[in-house]
C-alpha cells in the first residue's frame, strides 16, 4: 500500500519535473532513510516509554 503510494507520487513528480535515473534513485533513497528514520525514532520512544512504566 505505501509502496504504491510512493509510486504514484514518483510517477506524479516524474510527469511534471523531467528527472534521470539517477535523481530518481537517490529520491527513493531519501525517502526511505526518512521513513525509517521515523520508525526508528517511534520504535525508541515506544521502548523507552513502556521500560520507565514498569
Amino acid at each position: 500500500m505505501i509502496l504504491l503510494l510512493l509510486l504514484s507520487s514518483l510517477m506524479r513528480f516524474e510527469i511534471y519535473i523531467p528527472i534521470t535515473r539517477c535523481d530518481l534513485f537517490y529520491h527513493i533513497l531519501l525517502r526511505v532513510v526518512i521513513s525509517s528514520m521515523d520508525r526508528v525514532k517511534m520504535l525508541n520512544s515506544f521502548y523507552h516509554d513502556h521500560l520507565f512504566l514498569e
